[in-house]
């Protein structure tokens, strides 16, 4: 399969599936905007472009109106430092926090799936049935994932709607990673009702078993994978039973020793 082919409409979907969940469990937020790219290619050179050109833009504000020059001065070194963290990005997915944009990289996208698919055609797997994707964000936590009887469209969708999830939740939760991911994974999880699974939670539990025996150093190096750890330890200590706009909310103030700590008390058998 070509995911590439429709994986516009595919990305789409999964923002107006989020956002409709969203405004139905009362989670207020600044709608963000979606911009659907081909490549990590504006990430990468963004910055760069912000640099060279900012000798031009502040010696024509400067003509035109000397009042802007404070407010470009200001905000111009914080979205050229933001765009450049993302210069080695392991992920298709970016979000400007100044103008409230979530941008996609289609390509690169459609490549992950693309790469689970091929993975997955080495399994058997025989019917509907919930089985264990490997994320798409941090390479360390499985989400569920269930499968109808088209695999492609199953991949497609999941991956799409945990990096459209992570994006979404910066403008939840902030610009923070280890709050974003936590977010997001929640979102996706509690979205696609997988608690009607004992599978998902089989896969959950084997997530926490992992996350507690890391050695806190590693979560701390990693804020998307504390996040995942955090969402994963609460929805097993809860077993699913929670109210989601209350847990964004915590979510939102909580720093990361709040989720190495949260991870690390938990006591499981």
């Amino acid at each position: 399969m070509n995911t590439i082919d429709n994986l516009d409409s595919i990305i789409k979907k999964s923002f107006e599936n989020i956002t409709k969940y969203l405004y139905e469990n009362n989670i207020k937020y600044r709608s963000p905007k979606l911009q659907i790219m081909k490549s990590t290619w504006l990430f990468r050179n963004i910055p760069s472009i912000i640099v060279f050109s900012s000798p031009i833009v502040t010696g024509a504000l400067s003509y035109i109106d000397p009042s802007l020059l404070p407010l470009y001065l200001s905000t111009f070194p914080m979205v050229a430092l933001y765009l450049w963290s993302m210069e080695d990005i392991r992920i298709p997915e970016g979000y400007n926090p100044i103008t409230r944009t979530i941008y996609i990289a289609k390509k690169p996208l459609g490549r992950v799936i693309d790469r689970i698919i091929d993975d997955l055609s080495s399994k058997k797997i025989n019917g509907p049935s919930v089985i264990g994707l490997n994320s798409p964000i941090n390479n360390k936590i499985t989400y569920p994932l269930y499968i109808d009887n088209n695999i492609e469209k199953s991949v497609a969708k999941a991956v799409s709607d945990i990096i459209i999830g992570h994006g979404i939740s910066h403008s939840i939760v902030g610009e923070y990673e280890h709050t974003a991911s936590a977010s997001g994974d929640l979102i996706y999880l509690s979205m696609n009702e997988l608690d009607r699974y004992p599978e998902a939670y089989k896969i959950i539990e084997e997530n926490v078993r992992k996350c507690k025996n890391e050695e806190d150093y590693v979560l701390m190096k990693d804020p998307n994978y504390s996040g995942s750890c955090y969402t994963n330890t609460v929805l097993h200590k809860n077993k699913f039973s929670i109210n989601i706009r209350e847990e964004i909310e915590k979510i939102k103030y909580s720093s990361e020793e709040d989720f190495i700590n949260t991870i690390k008390s938990y006591k499981i058998n």
